[in-house]
């Protein structure tokens, strides 16, 4: 995300943070108590999910509220991957992320686990950027606003990264023409 919003700052694009609509639907779906998929759609188009492209600013609102630091709890961290892998959420948010992508007028950069094999395909640059588990680490216990122990963040990260790399719908994995980074 670090590394995404900074080329979008230099480049003076928009920028797209797609895990931001995966959390806001597992922060709609804890606040509503809902784990029916349909039902889940339901209440987005209810309460309309939005994101703000600014990468001076990214911000994410469901319902005109502004969840943007709701969404980076470990309440939320560790519910995301278990609404991300529903058939139905994802294609909800692939149009949502289509659009934002569309209405780019100066360039976008978007980062995501699914971008390069399903959002974008055709885009003209693929990067899969891999980062040390420790500095990602590092990174969102700095974003979270509870205090929890390294290696809590650190269990939770791999967690995800094993669950979301085994999910049948748009696993996270390179695309085949994709510029791979360490």
């Amino acid at each position: 995300s670090s590394t995404s919003r900074g080329i979008a700052r230099r480049a003076h694009w928009s920028y797209l943070d797609t895990g931001a609509l995966y959390r806001a639907i597992t922060w709609l779906a804890l606040e509503k108590n809902c784990e029916d998929e349909n039902v889940l759609v339901d209440l987005a188009i209810e309460n309309e999910i939005s994101f703000k492209t600014d990468p001076l600013n990214p911000r994410v609102y469901v319902g005109g509220i502004d969840i943007s630091e709701a969404i980076r709890s470990l309440r939320i961290t560790d519910k995301v991957s278990e609404f991300a892998r529903m058939p139905r959420i994802r294609e909800y948010l692939l149009g949502l992320q289509q659009t934002l992508i569309a209405s780019a007028t100066n360039g976008i950069v978007v980062e995501g686990r699914d971008i390069g094999t399903v959002v974008a395909p055709d885009a003209p640059l693929k990067i899969f950027l891999y980062a040390d588990i420790k500095a990602r680490t590092d990174r969102r216990e700095n974003e979270m606003q509870e205090k929890v122990s390294t290696e809590v963040v650190e269990k939770s990260l791999a967690g995800r990264d094993a669950i979301d790399m085994s999910r049948a719908v748009s696993p996270l994995r390179p695309a085949e023409d994709a510029l791979e980074i360490d």
